[in-house]
């Protein structure tokens, strides 16, 4: 299958999620997530990108008129020992192959109250033009656990869709 597109059954199966994702209750802590291979079980990894984006896509749409909620979406870049501020790009990502799969969240407007203690680095890259007027950056972080802990580092790119 190309790699490059997504199919029309794909394409249904994420409508079927954000249909049902829109309509149930969001904490203000607990956004509704899926992982790309929860919605593609059989999909190669190699495909884990750009089903995440163009999920993501059907999700921006979906919630373009939303107020009190946004869509967001995770691509995961691995882990690291310490604090990585060397930022990527989208591009550097794009078609590549990983070993984590993508997320789609629908978060709730209230999070953005929430206190955030992370340790973290957070950068703005530039996101896809065609996604229009989102929001898009790498963060390298771990939890209060985390740093209690001395775990590992999360690295990620996030792109989000604000309400207008």
């Amino acid at each position: 299958m190309d790699t490059t597109t997504m199919s029309k059954s794909e394409e249904a199966i994420v409508e079927e999620w954000v249909e049902s994702a829109l309509v149930k209750p969001i904490q203000k802590n607990r956004p509704i997530s899926v992982h790309v291979d929860e919605l593609f079980p059989a999909a190669d990894s190699n495909r884990w990108i750009h089903l995440g984006y163009e999920a993501f896509k059907i999700l921006l749409k979906a919630t373009k008129n939303e107020l009190e909620k946004f869509a967001v979406v995770c691509f995961p870049l691995g882990c690291t020992t310490e604090l990585d501020v060397s930022t990527p790009n989208w591009n550097s990502i794009h078609g590549k192959p990983v070993t984590e799969p993508p997320s789609l969240y629908l978060v709730s407007i209230d999070s953005m109250l929430l206190p955030n203690l992370a340790e973290e680095y957070r950068c703005p890259i530039l996101p896809p033009s065609e996604l229009g007027q989102v929001l898009a950056y790498y963060r390298c972080f771990r939890t209060p656990d985390g740093i209690e802990n001395n775990w590992e580092y999360e690295r990620a790119i996030y792109i989000e869709g604000h309400p207008k």
